[in-house]
C-alpha cells in the first residue's frame, strides 16, 4: 500500500494517509520503512525475506522521482513487461514463487491481463524460524479446540511446559502471550479472548494494543496447548475492507500524478493469498502477497 501512497496526489493521497493512518510528514514515512527493512534482515535465528515490484506495460511513462524513491527507501524497482503477449502472468508469478520460497505459486493469471492493463503491483514476503524453546513432537496427541460458534473440533495440540511472558488485558477481555523465536530477536503473539463472545470486541480494539508492555510484563510457568497447523487461504475482499476504511479514490477516481503524467489510472483488483505453517519446530512461511491491478479509465 506505501506504493500506492507514495503515487498518489489529492484526495486519493489523503484517504490512504488517514486509512493507514500514515504521519503527514512523508519523510518519517520513509525514514520508518528504511530503518524497519534495514534491521529486520535475515539472521542465523531466522529467515525474513521481503520484496515488492511494480509491472508496467512497455513505454509507461513512470516519473524518475518516484522509481528513486521506492528503490532507496522500499528496495522495490519497476519492469516493463508486455500484457498483451500472453506471459506477463507466467513472470510476475515466477517472481512471487521465489521470493516466498514457491509456497505461493500463483498470485495471476493469463486470463487476468490483457492489452488494456497498464500495470501490476505485487509484494512478497517469506518467514521462516525455529522456537526458542521447541515442543517435542511425542507431546502432541488431539484434543478439542473450541470455535467462534462455541462448537469444538479435534485438533492436533502441542504441549509444552516453560516460562513466557503472559499478559492479562482487561480492555481487550483476552490473555496476551508471546512465543519467542530463536535468539529471541522475534517472537510470536497470541491473543486469547476469555470467552468467544468477546473475540469481535477484541479484533476490533486490536491496534490499540501497545506490545511493548509485554517486554516489561513477569514471565510465568506455563503449560501451554498450541494447535499445530497449515493452512492456505486467498482474499479477494480487500477492496471492500479498504472502502470501508475509508479508501475508495484508488477505485475510480484515482490521482496517482506522482507516479506518471498519464491520467485516468484506477486500481481494479486486490488479491492476497496467505500461507502459515505452525509446527513442533517452528514457524514456516508466513507469507504473503498482494497484485494490483491498474487499469486506464477510457
Amino acid at each position: 500500500m506505501t506504493l500506492l501512497y507514495l503515487a498518489s496526489s489529492g484526495t486519493t493521497k489523503t484517504e490512504l494517509q488517514d486509512g493507514l493512518s500514515y504521519p503527514s510528514e512523508e519523510e518519517i514515512i520513509l525514514m520508518g520503512f528504511e530503518e524497519v527493512l534495514a534491521k529486520t534482515k535475515s539472521s542465523e535465528a531466522f529467515t525474513l525475506e521481503t520484496g515488492s515490484k511494480l509491472y508496467v506495460k512497455k513505454e509507461f511513462p513512470a516519473l524518475q522521482d518516484y522509481q528513486d524513491k521506492i528503490s532507496k527507501y522500499l528496495l522495490s524497482e519497476i519492469e516493463n513487461i508486455d500484457f498483451s503477449s500472453g506471459g506477463a502472468a507466467k513472470v510476475i508469478n515466477q517472481w512471487v514463487a521465489d521470493k516466498t520460497k514457491e509456497k505461493i505459486k500463483e498470485i495471476i493469471s493469463e486470463a487476468d491481463t490483457s492489452e488494456d492493463t497498464v500495470a501490476v503491483l505485487v509484494n512478497a514476503i517469506y518467514f521462516k524460524s525455529k522456537w526458542e524453546n521447541e515442543f517435542s513432537k511425542e507431546g502432541t496427541h488431539e484434543q478439542e479446540f473450541s470455535l467462534l460458534s462455541g462448537k469444538t473440533v479435534k485438533v492436533q495440540m502441542m504441549q509444552r511446559e516453560g516460562e513466557y511472558a503472559l499478559l492479562k488485558h482487561e480492555a481487550l477481555s483476552c490473555s496476551v502471550l508471546e512465543m519467542p523465536y530463536k535468539k529471541k530477536r522475534l517472537g510470536m503473539i497470541i491473543f486469547l479472548p476469555e470467552k468467544a463472545e468477546d473475540f469481535l470486541k477484541m479484533e476490533k480494539s486490536f491496534f490499540n494494543f501497545d506490545f511493548s508492555s509485554l517486554q516489561s510484563c513477569h514471565k510465568q510457568t506455563l503449560h501451554l496447548s498450541v494447535p499445530k497447523f497449515s493452512l492456505s487461504t486467498t482474499n479477494d475482499e480487500l477492496v471492500k475492507s479498504l472502502q470501508k476504511m475509508g479508501i475508495s479514490h484508488i477505485f475510480g477516481k484515482a490521482d496517482f500524478s506522482r507516479l506518471t503524467n498519464k491520467t485516468g489510472l484506477f486500481v481494479s483488483t486486490i488479491i492476497q493469498k496467505v500461507f502459515v505453517e505452525l509446527n513442533e519446530e517452528g514457524t514456516e512461511a508466513a507469507a504473503a502477497t498482494m497484485a494490483f491491478k491498474f487499469y486506464e479509465r477510457m
